[in-house]
């Protein structure tokens, strides 16, 4: 009998870890909606109910204030591509489940918190196979992906961008060639949406010279 319970709850804790940093743990709901969602998803609604209130509290002490529009807590970061480069990882993060948003965002989220720097975070040419591919930056939609950060995150970003003497597009494309390389945001990327970002640049790493 301990054995069973003792698997119920590893097996509940495994569930409380998969819906942490989702849209559902975060995103204003019902309790109507609320009950629908946790059918949908497999889970009981009361265990929902607990991550969604755990997750306020911790975002809470994070600094993060509930309430108000979503697009007035947070700014949008873009990344304009090539052509040929943007279609590549569209099919790439196809392959993936992710929309291009999805994953840069959580990438962004894994790069800021870590220490960890991109190889080509100073280049301003996008290379990719061997083909360095000049073109002048486009921020219609067509040609660039939009992430929707905490001004917190982006305030990171920039910090970060500002130590190595480069800029924040730099970085962002940096880490989109990497990810696609495979040398980042691989199986252990933990998938986040925007209100599980910090909205506290000081929750990030700022780099040694912002120490």
């Amino acid at each position: 009998m301990t054995a069973k319970r003792d698997d119920g709850a590893a097996f509940r804790d495994w569930l409380i870890d998969r819906l942490r940093g989702t849209r559902w743990a975060t995103e204003p709901l019902s309790p109507a909606r609320a009950r629908k969602v946790a059918k949908v998803l497999g889970v009981q609604y009361d265990l929902l109910m607990e991550v969604r209130a755990d997750t306020l509290i911790a975002r809470a002490r994070e600094g993060f204030r509930p309430g108000g529009r979503q697009e007035e807590r947070t700014t949008k970061i873009k990344i304009s591509y090539p052509a040929e480069i943007k279609a590549e990882f569209e099919e790439y993060c196809e392959s993936r489940a992710l929309t291009p948003s999805s994953l840069m965002r959580s990438v962004l989220h894994a790069y800021l918190r870590g220490s960890y720097e991109p190889l080509q975070s100073r280049s301003h040419t996008w290379i990719w196979k061997g083909k360095a591919y000049r073109f002048k930056a486009t921020y219609n939609y067509k040609h660039c992906t939009q992430l929707r950060v905490p001004h917190g995150a982006k305030r990171a970003l920039q910090i970060r961008a500002r130590g190595l003497g480069t800029t924040p597009h730099a970085i962002m494309r940096a880490l989109v060639l990497e990810t696609m390389e495979g040398k980042f945001g691989q199986a252990d990327l933990q998938i986040v949406d925007t209100l599980a970002m910090y909205d506290d640049e000081t929750k990030y790493f700022l780099g040694t010279s912002a120490r």
